[in-house]
């Protein structure tokens, strides 16, 4: 009897855990050139997630205000966060973050640092990356990510 209670509990929980998982989506393969401002609407957030797309941006340097971020969050963890904004828009860099549209994440390689340390403020950077909705902190920090795979600075 005890056997039977033990194998019926190990059973709901296997099942249990198979029920939560779901089949990963494949990756986007087609790459698609995009606005600015289309991944910036904060309300696509989750339906512009899972795309292989190319864009221009407006270089700003690093997110410093997104840095704290990346230590609670594993998700944006592992890359250089940059601070952007639409290309051609004036700015002020003390109240523009990618907080405020979506974070642009490099690979931490030579090249991304690079452009970090002799990059200027208002270069036009061309992008290509996947897109994903990041959604940590039980909900609390909600965000699209691209993660770049490469890029182009194009000066201003």
């Amino acid at each position: 009897m005890k056997k039977a209670i033990y194998i019926l509990i190990i059973l709901i929980i296997l099942l249990s855990f198979a029920s939560c998982m779901s089949k990963p989506v494949p990756k986007a393969v087609s790459l698609e050139k995009v606005t600015w401002q289309e991944l910036a609407d904060q309300n696509k957030m989750e339906s512009n997630a899972n795309r292989y797309v190319t864009f221009e941006t407006q270089f700003l340097g690093t997110d410093v205000k997104a840095l704290p971020f990346q230590a609670l969050y594993p998700q944006i963890a592992s890359v250089i966060l940059m601070n952007h904004n639409e290309p051609g828009t004036s700015y002020d860099e003390k109240v523009v973050t990618s907080l405020d549209s979506f974070l642009i994440g490099l690979p931490q390689t030579d090249e991304a640092n690079k452009l970090m340390s002799e990059g200027k403020a208002g270069d036009t950077i061309k992008i290509v990356g996947r897109t994903e909705f990041v959604n940590a902190g039980f909900g609390m920090f909600k965000h699209l990510l691209v993660r770049v795979e490469s890029f182009e600075n194009m000066g201003q």
